[in-house]
């Protein structure tokens, strides 16, 4: 029975994995796989491998058939958006500050009753249980860039954002009864700030998973070091309480009652994210276990706890959180133990508390190991890198996680009752906090602590090396070294491949960076980058994200075309990191305290600064820098640089943001390539900008237009008129993510 359950629950995951990232829900695909699993469960007598296979294939039937019926709604829902009008809604939690006004999570008062992401007014701020009416205009999340908005939403249980005018909030007065959960985790967050100060951001991601106060530095190095799963509530914290209790209760089983209460506690003030539900269930199953004196079955609760999440809500399959929850459970399960039994078979150390230290250690390296390696496709492909220190840190600092954990639980519980007492405990936590800073920041610094997985050959023999070892594990593979021995082999080759292609290569990267823009250039070992800058996102960090993921660590020339926040508001952290050589800009003749302060920083940190008055050439390695400062224009956009690159492969032209009558008289007083590769679009495709001259001059292959949503109306239709004209190829940002073209031998791969 338990094969078949195992059988039935991994057709219904898989699946619904699929029809989440692949396949279309459908009445057909229902018929056809509960057709052929009803024909497989009628032969059950004939084979027993038809038998299994058949209950898959029904698992599966039953996943497409709760799609089909979670979608029935969804018509009415999406028919509302299409009906913009005055509606009142209630709201679900607390509102928060966004950039440009309140952003919360409400339920429309209407007859489908859908939850919608609302950006109000600000000022307009909610409590759960206010009501708030007003001018709703709907839109169905659109996925911008390379953000997958429509599937993230959905994982949430959202089908609509809504932008509210005239709002009108009715206060609830008392917190609903339903709300209280909201209101706790509202005055928990609060009694931290009071409780922690300089620690309280730490703090507040530990137990809530708010890493909004981290700074852009300390943010990377969480990154950096792998260690982000310590800062989003998991599986792990819950296991860190009942752990707790039942060790407190001397493993009683009466206990295991009062645990249960305080772990659904948790979980409702956390809102049930999937990956605490995932736990929650797979802990209460091993309560009543316990309870029952029956034996535990991980694999089948970490299954049931799937499929019931599945059930609840079809989309939170693709929660990226639940799935390193759920990969890192699953390693821990097939791979932990053996590597833990394994350890501690082949060392015995002499003693008993030696023998108990090593145990404890083995246990706590294989968790660590098996983990990671079991997320290790999730890494590559959420954040294109490797933490090479993550085992390390782990080790490091596990220990220490669960100690400041439930020290700071038992601070806040003091400190309800008497403040003093809490301040006392929050006071010796926060060493145990300002530890976990500190490992972490001196582990980011050490040389090679994270690999880039931007290659795609190392990608790819990530998810082979995967697949072969999910095989070998399977079939229970003997002589494993070998296999081991030839994953090691391939590795070094992709890795070397890699770094060979995008040595010889002319790499162009227009980083997605909202409302800026920031281009990155690299070729033969050397990188030049042209802006760095946006109003929307920290463009700094988008740009060291994208230097780990692409192993890139020196900014050989930093080009800034001109001096508005949108093009040069990352520059700063840029220099004060050491990481660039050489700085070009622009004459200035507007924003000059920006301009002024830039290049004190790089005058601080040894950079010699290059000032282009006329038009200057410079080499970077392989590339060819042009940069033309064209006469005409009055102050700000039009006083800035243009910037063409050329290699051998291709060339590359950046307007900056120079006007049309300038990049026309670019065109008609400067040798530029009549065919240009890639033109980056001026003022992000703005009205004026981007002239026709220039492009029937050019005649580019490509057009990037880096751009974010925005209130400028750009791209204008105007401009990307012209360009479609010429027959050029247009890649936005805001639709594309980031735009990637590599030229190899007389050849463009695009990404």
């Amino acid at each position: 029975m338990r094969k078949g359950f195992w059988c039935l629950g991994a057709g219904f995951c898989a699946v619904s994995a699929a029809l989440c990232y692949v396949w279309r829900p459908s009445w057909p695909l229902f018929a056809a796989l509960a057709a052929v699993s009803i024909a497989g469960l009628a032969a059950w007598k004939k084979s027993e491998t038809v038998f299994f296979g058949a209950l898959a294939l029904l698992g599966g039937a039953l996943s497409v058939f709760c799609f089909l019926w979670a979608a029935r709604p969804e018509k009415k829902i999406l028919q509302t958006a299409q009906t913009p009008g005055r509606y009142t809604a209630l709201a679900l939690d607390y509102s928060e500050a966004g950039r440009y006004g309140e952003v919360a999570k409400v339920r429309l008062l209407t007859e489908e009753k859908p939850v919608v992401m609302a950006y109000l007014p600000k000022g307009a701020q909610l409590a759960p249980g206010d009501l708030v009416s007003g001018e709703f205009a709907f839109s169905v999340p659109e996925n911008t860039g390379s953000f997958p908005a429509q599937r993230y939403y959905r994982a949430k249980g959202i089908l609509l954002t809504a932008k509210v005018r005239e709002a009108v909030v009715s206060k609830a007065g008392q917190t609903p009864p339903s709300f209280w959960p909201a209101y706790v985790r509202k005055q928990a967050v609060l009694q931290t700030e009071r409780l922690f100060g300089n620690e309280a951001a730490v703090m507040k991601a530990l137990l809530f998973g708010d890493r909004r106060e981290f700074d852009p530095s300390f943010q990377a190095d969480v990154s950096v070091t792998g260690m982000a799963h310590i800062f989003a509530v998991s599986g792990m914290h819950l296991s860190f309480l009942v752990s707790a209790v039942m060790l407190l209760g001397r493993r009683r089983k009466w206990v295991a009652s009062p645990a249960a209460a305080l772990m659904l506690a948790m979980m409702a003030v956390t809102g049930f994210p999937p990956s605490v539900v995932r736990a929650g269930i797979m802990q209460g199953l091993a309560l009543l276990a316990y309870v029952l004196g029956r034996e535990e079955d991980g694999f089948s609760a970490l299954l049931l706890a799937l499929c019931v999440l599945i059930l609840l809500n079809p989309w939170s399959i693709a929660d990226a959180g639940l799935q390193f929850s759920f990969l890192s459970v699953l390693g821990l399960m097939t791979v932990g133990k053996r590597i833990s039994d394994g350890l501690a078979s082949r060392i015995k150390p002499r003693g008993r508390f030696a023998r108990r230290a090593w145990y404890a250690f083995a246990s706590a390296a294989a968790a660590t190991v098996s983990a990671q390696a079991a997320t290790l496709p999730l890494s590559v492909l959420y954040f294109g890198q490797v933490s090479l220190v993550a085992v390390l840190a782990n080790l490091l600092l596990l220990w220490c996680v669960s100690a400041v954990f439930l020290g700071a639980i038992l601070a806040l519980v003091l400190s309800a009752a008497w403040f003093p007492a809490g301040q006392l405990a929050a006071q010796v936590v926060s060493f145990g906090g300002a530890y976990i800073r500190l490992v972490i920041i001196l582990l980011a610094r050490l040389p090679m602590a994270v690999f880039g997985a931007g290659g795609r050959l190392f990608a790819a023999w990530v998810f082979l090396a995967y697949g072969l070892c999910t095989a070998a594990l399977a079939v229970k593979l003997k002589n494993a070294w070998r296999l081991g021995l030839l994953l090691l082999v391939l590795c070094a080759l992709a890795v070397g491949l890699d770094a060979y292609i995008q040595r010889e290569s002319f790499s162009v990267w227009a980083l997605d960076v909202g409302s800026g823009q920031c281009i990155v250039l690299s070729a033969g070992g050397k990188t030049a980058v042209i802006d760095c800058g946006s109003q929307s996102a920290d463009a700094a960090e988008e740009l060291l994200a994208h230097f780990r993921r692409h192993n890139l660590t020196t900014i050989d020339a930093l080009v800034l075309t001109h001096f508005d926040l949108d093009h040069v508001s990352g520059a700063e952290a840029l220099l004060q990191r050491g990481m660039v050589k050489c700085l070009y800009v622009p004459r200035f003749t507007k924003n000059t305290d920006i301009a002024e302060r830039l290049l004190g920083e790089a005058y601080a940190n040894g950079v010699p600064v290059l000032r282009i008055s006329a038009d200057e050439r410079a080499a970077v390695g392989k590339i060819f820098l042009h940069f033309f400062a064209v006469p005409g224009g009055s102050g700000g956009n039009a006083s800035g640089l243009a910037v063409l690159a050329q290699t051998r492969e291709a060339n590359v032209l950046v307007l900056g943001d120079i006007d049309d009558e300038r990049d026309e008289y670019l065109a008609q007083t400067r040798a530029l390539p009549g065919k240009i590769s890639v033109l980056v679009a001026g003022h992000h495709g703005a009205k004026a900008a981007t002239s026709q001259t220039l492009l029937e001059k050019t005649l580019p292959e490509y057009v990037i237009i880096s751009v974010g949503r925005n209130s400028y109306g750009h791209p204008a239709p105007e401009t990307l008129a012209r360009i479609a004209s010429i027959g050029a190829n247009i890649r936005r940002t805001d639709q594309n993510g980031t735009v990637f073209f590599r030229f190899y031998k007389g050849k463009v791969y695009e990404r």
